[in-house]
């Protein structure tokens, strides 16, 4: 087992880390595809990690889509897993929001 900076256990940390991240980018992605087949595409401003920023005119639609897993997910799982997404509008400026 690998060390860092005195600890163990580094690299079963990054593989796990590696897999969830990847996963979760993975899932982004296709949403971002949804997204875009669905019209919305021009209503999405930024896309950073597992976050997307929309317009708010949109955000009920392009919501819906996040929250609807990818077949290939559902098959995985042998299930239908919930997928959580949070709304938080934000103010027209840095200082309100």
């Amino acid at each position: 087992m690998g060390t860092f900076e005195g600890r163990t256990g580094v690299q079963t940390h990054k593989a796990i880390n590696f897999t969830v991240q990847g996963s979760a980018y993975d899932l982004l992605a296709d949403c971002l595809v949804a997204i875009e087949r669905a019209g919305l595409g021009s209503a999405v401003y930024l896309s950073m990690h597992d976050e997307l920023v929309v317009n708010t005119e949109a955000a009920t639609d392009i919501r819906k889509i996040m929250e609807t897993p990818p077949d290939r997910l559902c098959e995985f799982a042998e299930r239908t897993p919930v997928l959580r997404t949070d709304r938080l509008d934000l103010g027209t400026r840095w200082a309100v929001a």
